[in-house]
């Protein structure tokens, strides 16, 4: 395997998880998919590309990389290739405008989630982040565990992440004109 954690099956490459970068691999042709082997396990599958020169790249393989890099996420053919549901897009976009530093890194935990939880549940919860304006990465998470609804508790909510929100200034509550719903020397039980 090369340093871009890749494998190479006659003209083509194809990825494999980046953790595996610089190891030795067992390539495995099949008429339907290729698979890569390190020590004993398969650690990827790809559909068999018979064209020419092509790369055949897994965006979740790189997404460790692309948390310690957040910012080549953009510009990585992996991204670039990848078909992601139009939600995804809006969220990335909302993302990165509520936060032009950290979006992109927050956006990387959502595709994170993929995972754990099943692509449709992930979509359901990135539509309804978007439905109720709550644009981050533990909101979407916190929304797939309460429709999951295991023992699981969502993470408490990282308020730095919110530092840029203008705070709400709730004046105290007046009790004194209730008391006027009492007749006059009413006592309060």
């Amino acid at each position: 395997m090369n340093r871009y954690a890749r494998v190479t099956l006659d003209t083509c490459v194809y990825s494999v998880p980046w953790q595996y970068a610089y190891k030795q691999a067992t390539v495995k042709a099949y008429v339907n998919r290729v698979e890569a082997w390190v020590d004993h396990q398969r650690v990827a599958e790809h559909v068999h590309c018979y064209e020419r020169n092509q790369s055949i790249l897994a965006l979740d393989h790189y997404l460790e990389v692309f948390l310690t890099k957040p910012g080549a996420l953009q510009f990585a053919i992996p991204f670039k290739r990848a078909i992601l549901p139009e939600a995804y897009h809006t969220l990335h976009q909302a993302l990165r405008w509520g936060d032009p530093r950290g979006g992109d890194k927050e956006f990387i935990r959502v595709l994170m989630l993929l995972r754990k939880y099943s692509q449709a549940d992930v979509l359901w919860a990135v539509e309804e982040a978007l439905r109720r304006g709550v644009h981050y990465a533990d909101a979407v998470r916190s929304l797939l565990v309460m429709r999951h609804s295991t023992h699981e508790t969502p993470q408490s909510l990282n308020p730095k992440k919110f530092a840029h929100v203008p705070a709400v200034v709730v004046p105290p509550a007046r009790t004194d004109h209730f008391s006027r719903l009492l007749p006059k020397g009413g006592v309060i039980h």
